[in-house]
């Protein structure tokens, strides 16, 4: 945890986004809603909470609809 190195991506349930707010000018901050964090928390890229519903946290095996 910490600062953003140059290519690294975070997403930020922040207000602001602005150039080397988080860490380094050639980092990616993507701002989502605290659902779309949250659901991008569980399958470790940006998602719909939709999505994360599909996941089965007891194997992290994800569901075909």
């Amino acid at each position: 945890m910490g600062i953003l190195a140059a290519g690294e991506k975070a997403i930020s349930t922040t207000n602001r986004n602005f150039v080397g707010r988080m860490g380094s000018t050639k980092s990616e901050v993507y701002l989502a809603n605290p659902a779309v964090a949250a659901a991008s928390a569980i399958t470790g890229r940006i998602s719909s909470p939709e999505e994360s519903n599909k996941i089965n946290i007891q194997d992290s095996t994800i569901k075909k609809s």
